[in-house]
Protein backbone atom coordinates (compact mmCIF):
# COMPACT_ATOMS: atom_id res chain seq x y z
CA UNK A 1 0.00 0.00 0.00
CA UNK A 2 2.95 2.32 -0.52
CA UNK A 3 5.42 2.39 -3.13
CA UNK A 4 8.38 2.81 -0.46
CA UNK A 5 8.31 -0.70 -0.09
CA UNK A 6 9.04 -2.02 -3.05
CA UNK A 7 12.82 -1.39 -3.40
CA UNK A 8 13.22 -3.72 -0.13
CA UNK A 9 10.83 -6.49 -2.05
CA UNK A 10 12.80 -5.93 -4.78
CA UNK A 11 16.15 -6.27 -3.49
CA UNK A 12 14.96 -9.19 -1.10
CA UNK A 13 14.07 -10.91 -4.37
CA UNK A 14 10.59 -10.63 -3.32
CA UNK A 15 8.55 -8.89 -6.30
CA UNK A 16 7.22 -12.12 -7.56
CA UNK A 17 5.10 -12.65 -4.18
CA UNK A 18 3.39 -9.06 -5.18
CA UNK A 19 0.16 -9.71 -6.36
CA UNK A 20 -1.43 -6.35 -5.13
CA UNK A 21 -1.08 -2.92 -4.76
CA UNK A 22 -3.10 0.21 -3.95
CA UNK A 23 -2.74 1.87 -7.33
CA UNK A 24 -0.55 1.32 -10.66
CA UNK A 25 0.14 5.04 -11.10
CA UNK A 26 2.74 5.77 -8.65
CA UNK A 27 5.62 2.87 -8.97
CA UNK A 28 8.91 3.48 -11.36
CA UNK A 29 10.31 0.26 -10.48
CA UNK A 30 10.52 -1.62 -14.09
CA UNK A 31 9.61 -5.08 -12.49
CA UNK A 32 6.88 -4.04 -11.08
CA UNK A 33 5.35 -2.26 -13.93
CA UNK A 34 6.32 -5.50 -15.87
CA UNK A 35 3.66 -7.41 -13.42
CA UNK A 36 1.66 -4.80 -13.57
CA UNK A 37 1.37 -5.04 -17.47
CA UNK A 38 0.93 -8.84 -17.24
CA UNK A 39 -2.03 -8.24 -15.43
CA UNK A 40 -0.19 -10.39 -11.86
CA UNK A 41 -1.08 -7.70 -9.66
CA UNK A 42 -4.13 -6.18 -9.00
CA UNK A 43 -5.04 -2.59 -7.94
CA UNK A 44 -7.13 -2.59 -4.66
CA UNK A 45 -7.61 1.21 -4.14
CA UNK A 46 -6.71 2.62 -0.24
CA UNK A 47 -8.22 4.35 2.64
CA UNK A 48 -12.01 4.48 2.79
CA UNK A 49 -11.77 3.56 -0.84
CA UNK A 50 -10.29 0.31 -0.44
CA UNK A 51 -11.64 -2.71 -2.36
CA UNK A 52 -12.31 -4.70 -0.12
CA UNK A 53 -13.90 -7.84 -2.39
CA UNK A 54 -11.34 -7.66 -4.81
CA UNK A 55 -8.25 -8.23 -1.91
CA UNK A 56 -10.60 -11.25 -0.54
CA UNK A 57 -10.82 -12.46 -4.46
CA UNK A 58 -7.09 -11.68 -4.12
CA UNK A 59 -6.69 -14.21 -0.87
CA UNK A 60 -3.55 -12.23 0.23
CA UNK A 61 -1.15 -13.77 3.39
CA UNK A 62 -0.93 -10.71 3.94
CA UNK A 63 -1.12 -7.09 3.16
CA UNK A 64 1.33 -4.33 4.27
CA UNK A 65 0.17 -0.87 4.70
CA UNK A 66 0.60 2.31 7.14
CA UNK A 67 -1.35 4.15 9.73
CA UNK A 68 -1.92 8.05 9.61
CA UNK A 69 -5.17 8.03 12.54
CA UNK A 70 -7.31 9.68 9.91
CA UNK A 71 -9.95 6.93 8.22
CA UNK A 72 -10.05 8.96 4.61
CA UNK A 73 -6.50 7.43 4.96
CA UNK A 74 -6.40 4.72 6.83
CA UNK A 75 -6.38 1.11 4.85
CA UNK A 76 -6.19 -1.59 7.83
CA UNK A 77 -9.17 -1.28 9.68
CA UNK A 78 -11.36 -1.93 6.74
CA UNK A 79 -9.54 -4.73 6.13
CA UNK A 80 -9.10 -5.85 9.59
CA UNK A 81 -12.67 -6.02 10.02
CA UNK A 82 -12.68 -8.35 6.51
CA UNK A 83 -10.58 -10.66 8.16
CA UNK A 84 -7.57 -9.88 5.81
CA UNK A 85 -3.81 -10.08 7.79
CA UNK A 86 -2.01 -6.72 7.93
CA UNK A 87 0.72 -5.76 9.02
CA UNK A 88 1.77 -1.78 10.03
CA UNK A 89 4.70 -0.36 8.48
CA UNK A 90 6.34 2.51 10.53
CA UNK A 91 9.12 3.52 8.18
CA UNK A 92 7.64 6.96 7.23
CA UNK A 93 7.84 8.14 10.79
CA UNK A 94 11.65 7.39 10.97
CA UNK A 95 13.43 10.97 11.25
CA UNK A 96 17.15 9.08 10.75
CA UNK A 97 17.66 8.55 7.12
CA UNK A 98 19.43 4.82 8.18
CA UNK A 99 16.82 4.16 10.60
CA UNK A 100 14.64 4.73 7.75
CA UNK A 101 16.18 2.15 5.67
CA UNK A 102 16.57 0.01 8.26
CA UNK A 103 12.65 -0.99 8.07
CA UNK A 104 13.66 -3.94 4.78
CA UNK A 105 14.59 -5.97 8.10
CA UNK A 106 10.53 -5.62 9.18
CA UNK A 107 9.81 -6.88 5.41
CA UNK A 108 11.70 -9.40 5.58
CA UNK A 109 10.54 -10.98 8.68
CA UNK A 110 7.72 -12.03 6.90
CA UNK A 111 9.53 -14.22 4.67
CA UNK A 112 12.55 -15.37 6.81
CA UNK A 113 14.83 -13.43 5.04
CA UNK A 114 16.30 -12.14 8.23
CA UNK A 115 19.77 -12.77 7.56
CA UNK A 116 19.49 -11.18 3.95
CA UNK A 117 17.78 -8.04 5.24
CA UNK A 118 20.55 -7.71 7.52
CA UNK A 119 23.69 -8.01 5.54
CA UNK A 120 22.29 -5.43 2.98
CA UNK A 121 21.40 -3.09 5.11
CA UNK A 122 24.73 -3.26 6.67
CA UNK A 123 26.13 -2.82 3.24
CA UNK A 124 23.73 0.39 2.66
CA UNK A 125 24.69 1.75 6.35
CA UNK A 126 28.39 1.54 5.67
CA UNK A 127 28.31 2.87 2.18
CA UNK A 128 25.93 5.97 3.52
CA UNK A 129 28.25 6.63 6.79
CA UNK A 130 31.57 6.50 4.41
CA UNK A 131 29.75 9.19 2.18
CA UNK A 132 29.24 11.32 5.18
CA UNK A 133 32.58 11.07 6.55
CA UNK A 134 33.39 13.40 3.43
CA UNK A 135 31.98 16.01 4.64
CA UNK A 136 32.54 15.99 8.72
CA UNK A 137 35.51 17.84 8.39
CA UNK A 138 34.26 20.96 6.01
CA UNK A 139 34.37 24.25 7.18
CA UNK A 140 32.72 25.75 4.39
CA UNK A 141 29.08 24.45 4.26
CA UNK A 142 26.88 26.62 1.77
CA UNK A 143 23.53 27.53 3.20
CA UNK A 144 20.64 25.68 1.90
CA UNK A 145 16.52 26.11 1.09
CA UNK A 146 13.91 23.60 0.83
CA UNK A 147 10.19 24.01 -0.01
CA UNK A 148 8.48 26.34 -2.11
CA UNK A 149 4.88 28.24 -1.25
CA UNK A 150 1.77 25.71 -1.37
CA UNK A 151 -1.71 27.34 -1.19
CA UNK A 152 -0.17 29.94 0.59
CA UNK A 153 2.26 28.80 3.19
CA UNK A 154 5.68 28.33 2.29
CA UNK A 155 6.83 24.46 3.79
CA UNK A 156 10.49 24.08 5.43
CA UNK A 157 11.85 21.03 7.09
CA UNK A 158 12.18 21.42 10.64
CA UNK A 159 15.67 21.30 12.23
CA UNK A 160 15.34 17.65 13.75
CA UNK A 161 13.69 16.25 10.51
CA UNK A 162 14.69 13.41 8.20
CA UNK A 163 16.27 16.12 5.21
CA UNK A 164 17.20 18.39 7.72
CA UNK A 165 19.91 15.45 8.96
CA UNK A 166 20.82 14.22 6.03
CA UNK A 167 21.41 17.78 5.17
CA UNK A 168 24.00 18.18 7.99
CA UNK A 169 25.35 14.58 6.67
CA UNK A 170 26.10 16.17 3.02
CA UNK A 171 27.45 19.28 4.43
CA UNK A 172 25.18 21.99 4.38
CA UNK A 173 24.11 25.04 6.47
CA UNK A 174 20.55 24.04 6.57
CA UNK A 175 18.91 27.68 7.51
CA UNK A 176 16.34 26.10 9.31
CA UNK A 177 19.30 23.80 11.24
CA UNK A 178 17.51 23.40 15.04
CA UNK A 179 14.49 24.99 14.46
CA UNK A 180 11.52 22.79 15.18
CA UNK A 181 11.88 19.15 16.12
CA UNK A 182 10.10 16.77 13.37
CA UNK A 183 8.25 17.47 10.80
CA UNK A 184 7.40 20.90 8.43
CA UNK A 185 7.62 24.33 9.63
CA UNK A 186 4.82 26.73 8.07
CA UNK A 187 6.03 29.75 6.84
CA UNK A 188 4.69 33.10 5.12
CA UNK A 189 6.11 33.99 2.19
CA UNK A 190 8.12 37.41 4.19
CA UNK A 191 9.34 34.96 6.88
CA UNK A 192 11.47 33.16 3.99
CA UNK A 193 11.95 35.86 1.98
CA UNK A 194 13.93 38.05 4.89
CA UNK A 195 16.53 35.27 4.85
CA UNK A 196 16.83 33.27 1.82
CA UNK A 197 17.28 35.22 -0.52
CA UNK A 198 20.92 35.12 -1.10
CA UNK A 199 20.50 31.34 -0.09
CA UNK A 200 23.92 29.35 -1.93
CA UNK A 201 21.62 26.27 -3.09
CA UNK A 202 17.69 25.97 -3.36
CA UNK A 203 16.64 22.16 -3.29
CA UNK A 204 13.24 20.00 -3.15
CA UNK A 205 10.98 22.44 -3.98
CA UNK A 206 8.09 20.15 -3.92
CA UNK A 207 6.97 20.88 -7.29
CA UNK A 208 7.49 18.05 -9.69
CA UNK A 209 6.65 20.26 -12.83
CA UNK A 210 9.43 22.80 -11.89
CA UNK A 211 12.47 21.81 -14.71
CA UNK A 212 12.96 25.50 -16.16
CA UNK A 213 13.01 28.86 -14.33
CA UNK A 214 10.41 29.63 -16.78
CA UNK A 215 7.88 27.48 -14.77
CA UNK A 216 9.13 28.38 -11.44
CA UNK A 217 8.39 32.22 -12.56
CA UNK A 218 5.07 31.17 -13.71
CA UNK A 219 4.42 29.49 -10.18
CA UNK A 220 5.17 32.84 -8.10
CA UNK A 221 7.30 35.63 -10.06
CA UNK A 222 8.81 36.88 -6.53
CA UNK A 223 11.00 33.40 -6.91
CA UNK A 224 12.89 35.99 -8.88
CA UNK A 225 14.36 37.47 -6.01
CA UNK A 226 16.02 34.20 -4.86
CA UNK A 227 19.83 33.85 -5.84
CA UNK A 228 20.13 30.34 -6.66
CA UNK A 229 17.44 30.53 -9.69
CA UNK A 230 20.13 33.25 -11.17
CA UNK A 231 23.18 31.38 -10.33
CA UNK A 232 22.07 27.69 -11.51
CA UNK A 233 21.65 25.98 -7.78
CA UNK A 234 18.47 25.21 -7.91
CA UNK A 235 18.05 21.29 -7.89
CA UNK A 236 14.75 19.31 -8.13
CA UNK A 237 14.25 16.15 -7.00
CA UNK A 238 12.26 15.37 -10.33
CA UNK A 239 15.02 13.75 -12.38
CA UNK A 240 12.89 10.46 -12.62
CA UNK A 241 8.86 10.72 -12.55
CA UNK A 242 7.11 8.68 -14.36
CA UNK A 243 3.95 9.77 -16.64
CA UNK A 244 1.68 9.62 -13.85
CA UNK A 245 3.65 12.01 -11.53
CA UNK A 246 5.12 8.62 -9.29
CA UNK A 247 9.02 10.49 -8.36
CA UNK A 248 11.63 7.99 -8.34
CA UNK A 249 13.15 9.94 -5.13
CA UNK A 250 10.17 8.91 -2.57
CA UNK A 251 9.56 5.69 -3.92
CA UNK A 252 13.58 4.43 -3.90
CA UNK A 253 15.01 7.49 -1.54
CA UNK A 254 14.03 5.82 1.52
CA UNK A 255 15.24 2.37 1.46
CA UNK A 256 18.35 4.01 -0.15
CA UNK A 257 19.34 6.82 1.43
CA UNK A 258 23.36 6.52 0.33
CA UNK A 259 22.15 6.94 -3.10
CA UNK A 260 20.08 10.74 -1.99
CA UNK A 261 23.39 11.72 0.03
CA UNK A 262 25.66 10.87 -2.98
CA UNK A 263 23.43 13.33 -5.30
CA UNK A 264 23.64 15.72 -2.39
CA UNK A 265 27.14 15.73 -1.71
CA UNK A 266 27.71 15.69 -5.39
CA UNK A 267 25.72 19.09 -5.55
CA UNK A 268 27.09 20.66 -2.39
CA UNK A 269 30.85 19.84 -2.74
CA UNK A 270 31.66 18.60 -6.75
CA UNK A 271 35.05 18.05 -5.94
CA UNK A 272 33.81 15.49 -3.27
CA UNK A 273 32.54 13.12 -5.84
CA UNK A 274 33.59 14.64 -9.09
CA UNK A 275 32.50 10.86 -11.32
CA UNK A 276 29.17 10.84 -9.57
CA UNK A 277 26.09 11.09 -11.96
CA UNK A 278 23.01 12.21 -10.13
CA UNK A 279 20.79 9.91 -10.12
CA UNK A 280 16.88 11.70 -8.36
CA UNK A 281 18.24 15.66 -9.05
CA UNK A 282 18.28 17.55 -11.86
CA UNK A 283 19.94 21.31 -12.10
CA UNK A 284 16.72 23.27 -12.92
CA UNK A 285 17.64 25.26 -16.03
Amino acid sequence: MSTTYLPSIQDLGLIDRLIGLDSHLWTNNAAVRERIDSGAIAEIGSGAAVNVELTLDLDPALVMTYGTGFADFDTHPILLQAGIPVALNGDFVEQDPLGRAEWMKFIALFFNREADAAAQFEAISAEYKAIAALTESLTQRPSVLLGSVYNGTWYVAAGESYMAKMLDHAGAAYLWAGQGNVGALPLDFESVFAVATDVDFWLNPDNSFWFTAENVLDSDPRYASFAPLETGRLYNNNAIVNENGGNAYYEEGAAHPERVLKDLVRILHPHLLPDHELRFYQQVQ
